[in-house]
């Protein structure tokens, strides 16, 4: 299994899918306009989320500095918003196809491994979806996240044999 590369999953992933874009109809263009504002203010939160959890590399969410505490808090908070959901299942997606186009060795293998801090984040995220999903009844987006996620791994530091956690088995 190789290290996941979560910069290369983020690049070009600044805007919401366009069939998501164009499904949203609202009446009142002045709505429109809000929703579409928060909507792109919940996916860079999302997307800095992401790519702070990167950066954190092997530091777990409860040893970093406040501020990316509070960063994962408000993504966590943002992903009520299906936009946000749907993006965040947009990068997940990114990964398989980037796996299956990498090399032989990874089309036999779904698993991707991530960084102790990265893996908390993403996580912290993950749970935060399922919970928005079940408030929401939109089973068809948990099931989809779960479908996912399946294969992303990290490993316990210091523990002889390595305990390998599985994302899927934490939510």
């Amino acid at each position: 299994p190789q290290t996941l590369d979560w910069m290369a999953l983020l690049s070009d992933s600044n805007e919401e899918p366009a069939a998501a874009q164009s499904s949203s109809k609202e009446s009142d263009p002045a709505d429109a306009a809000k929703k579409r504002v928060a909507d792109a203010k919940d996916r860079d939160l999302l997307r800095r989320c992401l790519e702070q959890a990167r950066v954190a590399g092997n530091h777990s969410v409860e040893t970093s500095a406040d501020p990316s505490r509070d960063l994962v808090a408000e993504a966590e908070k943002a992903l009520q918003n299906q936009s946000a959901r749907r993006f965040l299942l947009a990068i997940l997606s990114k990964r398989g196809s980037s796996e299956t186009s990498d090399s032989r060795s990874t089309r036999r293998s779904n698993a991707s491994k991530l960084d102790s801090g990265a893996f908390e984040v993403l996580l912290r995220l993950g749970c935060a979806m399922l919970d928005a999903c079940l408030e929401d009844r939109d089973y068809d987006t948990s099931y989809a996240l779960l479908k996912l996620t399946a294969g992303l791994f990290s490993t316990v530091e210091g523990s002889d044999p390595p305990v390998m956690l599985y994302m899927t088995q934490r939510l």
